[in-house]
């Protein structure tokens, strides 16, 4: 009985845990974006070099992304960019939360920046920004009403089916 009501618990607090984790990588997204920012307007190298020093800067799924980008870009095995994106979008970013229209958002700007000017990079980067801080306000207000609700759920329904199977 202690068991199936502390499944249920679990249940919950996971649920809950996945919108909390969702915030933060949004949150972390934007903040990298502000970096990749200030790294394109003020800066010469190449996008490798700039995804890889992106990378240093966060030790979570969207740094290891940033980085195996930046590897398989010096690996030059003639693959296109967005070939490189997408792969690692598979391997690397279904654990970071992000739904998958924000994994493929995320891609699609970082084709971009393979192929624009320094103007059109800029432009793209701040509406990405402004983007990224609404879809994080929203994540942010959705994690509030629903947080505490998931964990309430999981566990009055693994005591509801304790006490069912009792």
């Amino acid at each position: 009985m202690l068991l199936i009501i502390t499944a249920g618990t679990a249940l919950g607090n996971s649920a809950g845990n996945d919108l909390r984790k969702r915030y933060r990588s949004l949150m972390e997204l934007n903040l990298l974006m502000g970096f990749l920012k200030g790294e394109l307007c003020y800066g010469a190298d190449p996008l490798e070099k700039v995804f890889e020093r992106l990378s240093q800067r966060s030790e979570s799924c969207l740094g290891v992304f940033f980085r195996r980008v930046s590897e398989n870009m010096k690996r030059q095995e003639n693959i296109s960019l967005k070939e490189i994106l997408q792969e690692e979008q598979e391997w690397c970013l279904r654990e970071s939360g992000l739904t998958e229209r924000e994994q493929e958002q995320l891609v699609k700007i970082c084709c971009i920046l393979g192929q624009a000017d320094r103007t059109t990079q800029n432009v793209t980067l701040e509406e990405y920004q402004y983007e990224l801080h609404q879809e994080g306000n929203d994540a942010g207000e959705q994690m509030k009403q629903k947080e505490h609700m998931y964990r309430c759920l999981g566990f009055m329904g693994g005591l509801f089916f304790a006490v069912l199977l009792y």
